[in-house]
């Protein structure tokens, strides 16, 4: 009877414990991270924008949103299969992945997709013009956007980006043509006349005043004032012109 009793409990005790250690005791999950988005592509390229879209994650439950990289570098997220990637830089390639995320987590990247943004729309400068001219310096401005090359009557000085660019070493009262053109294309520029002022000449200066004062000499008391206030308008007048000059 005792063995009989022992048999009974061997065998009540073998499929429990069998159940116990290799089955679970629950349902079998079959739930994970998304699979990365497929048909990543672009479709809307400009200077400083780029457009993606992508196809959803279809039979993939819980899927909350999508996260956008840009050269390795997390730029934003939606919830939707679309997003506009902005602040980016005219001419330079970027390097776009998408991911999915759910509950679980972040699905692999998407494949990549490489766009190179175009360049900014140059333009040939505008309103080109020269002030503060001098006998021998000109400032000469103008209004653009980007890299310039500055020509003094043909031959090249320099390239600046900024709108102005000082022209010295000239030589008073002579014509020069300044042309300015974009650097990254020669056909689009801008041409410009000028000429400088005379400088004032002291050795004439000296001389006129020398000349006329022996000049007066020779008159009479009446003749000579007369002379005396034409002869000190005239200077007057010279040193005006040529201040003028300098200042304009």
């Amino acid at each position: 009877m005792r063995k009989i009793i022992v048999l009974l409990l061997i065998l009540l005790v073998i499929p429990y414990s069998t159940y116990a250690e290799g089955e679970p005791t629950g349902t079998i999950t079959t739930d994970t991270v998304p699979m990365r988005p497929l048909n990543l592509r672009y479709v809307n390229v400009t200077p400083t924008s780029v457009t993606l879209t992508w196809d959803d994650n279809m039979g993939y439950d819980a899927v909350t949103n999508y996260n956008i990289y840009v050269n390795g570098m997390k730029v934003g997220s939606t919830e939707v299969s679309s997003y506009t990637v902005s602040n980016l830089q005219p001419g330079k390639m970027y390097t776009f992945e998408v991911t999915a995320v759910n509950y679980y987590g972040e699905s692999f990247a998407s494949d990549p997709v490489r766009v190179i943004t175009p360049k900014e729309p140059v333009e040939a400068p505008k309103e080109l013009r020269a002030i503060n001219i001098t006998d021998k310096t000109a400032l000469i401005t103008w209004q653009g956007e980007g890299f310039y090359e500055i020509y003094l009557n043909d031959q090249l000085l320099g390239t600046t980006n900024r709108n102005e660019y000082l022209l010295e070493g000239l030589e008073p009262g002579k014509s020069y043509r300044v042309k300015v053109c974009s650097a990254e294309d020669s056909n689009l520029y801008t041409i410009l006349d000028f000429t400088t002022g005379q400088a004032i000449d002291e050795f004439s200066l000296e001389t006129i005043v020398n000349k006329g004062f022996e000049y007066i000499q020779g008159m009479g008391p009446y003749l000579a004032v007369v002379l005396g206030i034409a002869l000190g308008f005239v200077l007057i007048d010279k040193v005006w012109d040529a201040f003028y000059r300098l200042v304009e």
